[in-house]
């Protein structure tokens, strides 16, 4: 069932429908009934298996005399060509028909000739007035897009914050008026297919019309034949696409890429959402459903502490009391032009429909008026209010109930020119704060990333054990982390680390007053406000959550490990219950913290590692009075990390991950594929390698037995790409492919 809007009229419900033959006629209304009381505007259609002199059958049945009955007492039509859709040796007869019901537009319906089936298929026309358009595509005329904006682009930069917002809003404007009125709408080419299908389609046509006429079994045996000639015609005609698409595939073409994206990509259409109140089964109504989930997500913990409460809301006072001195420097010309040329061109614009495309091609004129644009949100400490709307498109989760709107990721798009602004901002606020980070925060810096974090952690564990010392762990999973920042204690925290007035104005001019909306299909929900949290998506929102939490507390006996949200607190020793004592001190001074800036955690989701070598181990750590068992395995930041660190849990995890994408690349890396030996030598680099090779600098010292199962994977898809019989050498098959060993590989990517 699916539900299409039309113009001037409610929504309406078109439903496929199945009648077999055989089935009891004692239940054959009850669902046209249930589907009746969803909505009044119906479509039903189908195979209904009900023969009625009403619509032109020669009989009546059993079935027929029902649904008649039904349609006349609640004023539905039957809808039914005028000729036979169902050819049967008994006789032709029209079963494939509709039930209409309210929908205030003439419909008409006649069977087409077509298709192998014994059923013909049936079109349904419905004249509600408008007319149907050819699909085009836009092809932009760049030099008449800069030409456009030459001539229309006026230097007055803005004087007030109201100047700003009305500025913002003539920009965006011009921006895209220049790009519709500069490019030309074209028709996309339908490829046909060949002249030999074509008249293979006519004979097999003109067949079937004779084999219903005459019901001979000679003409069955032409019709049969003439059909499976045509099938093979198709088939040769797919094959041959494909193998042209594939064998035209050179080196740097983005096409074999396009063509990785059809197999990995899950295309799953959103299902109805069932929520408290309704099930929710039109884009509109989803897009509702999930951005009142969103609204609630987007709201602070219900945590309270009120003399913090009390320090926060009083500085925040004294901060907006006073005004700020200019000491931000302003931007140039040529900065803003440099952060352009970093953008990505195929990033999604947001709900101004400004791409980066649009950005990288904009004369200079312009960019030099966007430059007083942002040098004035600097200067005024206001964020413009166009740009602090974001559309939300939700990302479902794996394994989630899908039919449930919390189940969905919130990507968020913003707008072109508001992440231009914040990547001029970021760099500024990034020379304020680096020296003033903790540095054990690895997330969202530059130079550090996870395999940093984790060679860091595993090389105290490992310092451990050459000492006999244990290493006892907590990994702590904070609840929508990024989504409730405390905004106010945000602020707060900005000033304690001194940072300028002007830049923590600026900030609390972007992160207050922001609104949402849900983007589901084509269709967009009503703005919502969020209360609390940092964009996800934003240049600015990582930077600021690392503000956030970079007071957390710490301890002279216990080692921190971050990565954004991923907190691992570790205390190593000789004894096992003081190493759990000293960690139970550390977690009951990060509950005191945790309260006090309105942190909550997933207790269910917490884990604990004992590392040691021994079978004994101490009682497990408490947090907020709950034990947290210890755990056999943990993962963090990608890795599975094991009480003794053997990597064996890992590497068997990694093995599956390689054979299920291997998998689903097989046909275009095995022994049917079409492409180059260097397109499928290069699709093992880049998408099956690094799942062996993922923070290899960490685990690449395990048992050589662990490590060998890793080689004889690589010897096995290696094999497999190459296409070679099994009396040739992995080695020499390496040789040829000037592959080195996951051993050599791992020592290259070390130094």
């Amino acid at each position: 069932m699916v539900i299409v809007n039309l113009p001037n009229v409610p929504p309406i419900n078109f439903v496929s429908a199945y009648r077999p033959p055989r089935q009891s006629h004692v239940n054959f209304t009850l669902d046209f009934e249930s589907i009746y009381a969803y909505n009044s505007a119906i479509f039903i259609a189908g195979d209904l298996n009900a023969k009625h002199r009403n619509w032109n059958c020669t009989t009546n049945c059993k079935n027929g005399k029902l649904l008649a009955s039904f349609a006349g007492k609640t004023n539905a039509k039957i809808i039914a060509p005028d000729t036979p859709t169902h050819f049967h040796r008994k006789g032709a007869s029209v079963l494939d028909l509709a039930l209409v019901r309210n929908i205030p537009h003439a419909i008409s319906a006649y069977s087409l000739n077509e298709l192998s089936s014994d059923h013909l298929p049936v079109k349904f026309l419905i004249d509600n007035g408008t007319t149907v358009e050819n699909p085009k595509t836009f092809l932009p005329n760049w030099e008449k897009y800069r030409s456009y904006l030459i001539r229309q682009t006026e230097m007055n930069p803005p004087r007030g914050t109201e100047d700003i917002d009305a500025e913002v809003e003539r920009l965006t404007a011009e921006i895209t008026t220049a790009f519709k009125e500069s490019g030309s709408w074209r028709n996309l080419v339908n490829r046909d297919v060949t002249e030999e299908i074509n008249q293979q389609v006519k004979e097999r046509n003109r067949c079937k019309k004779i084999w219903q006429k005459t019901r001979h079994p000679a003409d069955k045996n032409k019709l049969n034949r003439a059909q499976k000639h045509l099938s093979k015609l198709y088939r040769e005609y797919n094959e041959g696409k494909t193998t042209d698409l594939i064998t035209g595939i050179g080196p740097g073409d983005d096409t074999l890429w396009k063509l990785v994206k059809t197999y990995k990509n899950d295309r799953t259409k959103m299902p109805p959402l069932i929520t408290a109140n309704r099930v929710a089964y039109r884009d509109i109504e989803k897009a509702e459903a999930i951005a009142d989930n969103l609204a609630l997500q987007f709201q602070n913990n219900d945590l309270s502490h009120p003399p913090t409460e009390f320090i926060v809301e009083r500085r925040i006072k004294l901060l907006n009391r006073k005004p700020a001195m200019n000491k931000i420097k302003p931007c140039t010309p040529a900065e803003v032009a440099d952060e352009i040329a970093k953008l990505k061109n195929r990033k999604c614009p947001g709900k101004d429909r400004i791409t980066n495309l649009m950005l990288k091609h904009l004369p200079k004129r312009t960019i030099v008026r966007i430059t007083y644009l942002i040098n004035c949100v600097i200067k005024l400490s206001h964020f413009p209010k166009s740009w602090k709307t974001a559309v939300v498109v939700p990302i479902y989760k794996a394994g989630k109930n899908a039919q449930s709107p919390d189940s969905y990721r919130p990507i968020s798009l913003l707008s072109s020119l508001s992440k231009l602004a914040e990547s001029i901002i970021l760099n500024r606020l990034e020379a304020e704060t680096e020296d003033k980070l903790i540095p054990f925060q690895f997330g969202f810096r530059k130079g550090l990333s996870t395999t940093e974090q984790l060679l860091r952690m595993t090389e105290h564990i490992r310092e451990g054990f050459d000492n006999y010392f244990d290493t006892a762990a907590v990994f702590i999973d904070i609840a929508k982390a990024f989504d409730r920042v405390w905004i106010d204690g945000l602020i707060y925290k900005l000033h304690k680390l001194k940072i300028s007035k002007q830049m923590i104005l600026l900030l609390q001019s972007y992160l207050k007053n922001r609104e949402f909306i849900v983007r589901v299909g084509n269709e967009l929900s009503t703005p919502r406000m969020t209360e609390a949290g940092v964009v996800q998506g934003s240049r600015l929102g990582p930077h600021c959550f690392n503000i956030f939490i970079n007071d957390i507390c710490q301890t002279p006996d216990t080692q921190i490990c971050l990565f954004a949200d991923d907190t691992a607190i570790m205390c190593t020793g000789p004894v096992k219950h003081i190493n759990v004592e000293k960690l139970n001190n550390h977690l009951a001074e990060l509950e005191k913290w945790l309260i006090k800036w309105k942190i909550k955690i997933n207790k269910d989701k917490c884990q604990a590692m004992y590392f040691t070598k021994a079978r004994k181990l101490p009682p497990p750590p408490k947090l907020f009075r709950r034990a947290i068992p210890w755990c056999s395995e943990v993962n963090y930041l990608g890795i599975t990390l094991d009480k003794q660190l053997t990597f064996k849990k890992h590497i068997s995890n990694i093995k599956a991950k390689l054979k299920t994408s291997r998998a689903i690349l097989m046909p275009l890396i095995g022994k049917n594929s079409k492409l180059s030996l260097g397109n499928r030598l290069l699709l093992y680099k880049s998408m099956l390698r690094p799942l062996i090779s993922y923070a290899s600098p960490v685990w690449g010292a395990a048992a050589k037995v662990h490590m060998q199962t890793l080689e004889r994977l690589q010897n096995l898809t290696v094999r497999l790409i190459a296409r070679q019989p099994w009396y040739i050498r992995n080695s020499n098959i390496r040789k040829a492919l000037c592959l080195p060993t996951i051993q050599e590989y791992f020592q290259k990517i070390a130094e």
